[in-house]
């Protein structure tokens, strides 16, 4: 039997109730013993004392977000939580981040530091989405998701890839990087400011750290599974600069647009993109013309420092930049720099 009274203790907004409700219905079906104040809280009691004693006897707490935000006294609860895992550090207490239909996470820098850090449960449509209830019992009883509901696990295939590169048919042997996952593709769903859509995204970091990995096991990867309604209808266009940037950006291109299918073609392409700036964009957008408008195309430059350390020809280089950020022009803010 479990030392604690409760599996998980269920944080949430007044006005998200009926759908935290219905989830600790489904919890409960499934064996689970969820927390929630409209069943537990005893008439009369004081009810923040109420509160801190039921999170001491919860294993967990999943803190549930709905589109109106977190409440004042959902706040309240979020910081019991995070002392007691602070002082718990040795125990295996966990605090689940759950977004609920129609919501979006807010800015990383307005969030709480535990949100950031942790990977998210996501209802992005329904309730009814069966894989992401799969990862809010997996996060309640501490259990690794395994794989994809209905994927069948890859036999016979080493998943120790040494110092290579995990790319997007490794996918299946990719974890660990599921938070930072989750953020990539919260800013591919979300629009940015005055409704225009987010058309850049920088992934940095030191040699090494596995951002190449990150960008085509873990992005990619999730985006062709279709992660984000439509996603895996996308284009997806990979290139490594290296000594000829604009030579590989029009290999890439013709790969998924067939802008440029013939040696002549590709050629007229790269003398385009070296003579104007709006080459890309134009590019992009011819192949687009019949798609359907919620459509993208996603460019991944993979190993930008290429660009400095492989191409010498100083015309090219600036040739792709200047490229790119036409392309990105919707996220350049009037002074011409990128916005954070």
């Amino acid at each position: 039997m479990s030392e604690y009274d409760f599996d998980v203790f269920l944080s949430h907004n007044s006005a998200d109730k009926p759908a935290v409700e219905e989830l600790a219905q489904r919890l409960s079906r499934d064996g689970m013993r969820p927390w929630l104040d409209k069943w537990n809280l005893i008439p009369g009691e004081p009810w923040q004392d109420a509160i801190e004693r039921a999170l001491q006897r919860c294993a967990t707490c999943a803190v549930f977000i709905g589109t109106s935000g977190t409440g004042p006294w959902q706040n309240e609860e979020m910081r019991a939580a995070i002392d007691r895992r602070v002082r718990e550090s040795s125990s295996r207490f966990r605090v689940i981040p759950v977004l609920l239909p129609g919501a979006e996470r807010d800015e990383r820098t307005r969030l709480p530091a535990f949100l950031v850090a942790t990977t998210w449960v996501e209802f992005h449509h329904s309730l009814e989405d069966e894989e992401a209830f799969h990862l809010l019992i997996c996060g309640v009883r501490g259990l690794t998701p395994g794989p994809t509901l209905g994927q069948a696990p890859h036999i016979g295939e080493c998943p120790y890839r040494g110092l290579e590169t995990f790319d997007v048919q490794h996918a299946p042997f990719f974890s660990g990087r599921e938070a930072l996952i989750g953020w990539l593709l919260n800013q591919l769903r979300r629009p940015i400011k005055r409704g225009k859509e987010n058309r850049f995204i920088g992934i940095i970091g030191p040699s090494g750290s596995g951002k190449s990995s990150l960008a085509r096991a873990g992005l990619i990867a999730r985006l062709r599974n279709g992660a984000i309604e439509g996603s895996q209808e996308w284009p997806i266009a990979i290139c490594r600069p290296g000594p000829d940037p604009l030579e590989s950006l029009a290999v890439a291109l013709s790969v998924v647009t067939g802008v440029a299918d013939t040696p002549s073609e590709a050629l007229k392409l790269i003398a385009d993109i070296k003579a104007d700036k709006r080459t890309l964009h134009l590019a992009v957008r011819h192949a687009l013309r019949k798609s359907p408008p919620e459509r993208r195309l996603l460019l991944l430059v993979d190993q930008f420092e290429e660009l400095f350390t492989l191409c010498h020809d100083q015309s090219l280089r600036h040739a792709l930049i200047d490229n790119l950020v036409y392309a990105i022009g919707d996220v350049i803010g009037q002074t011409g720099k990128f916005q954070r």
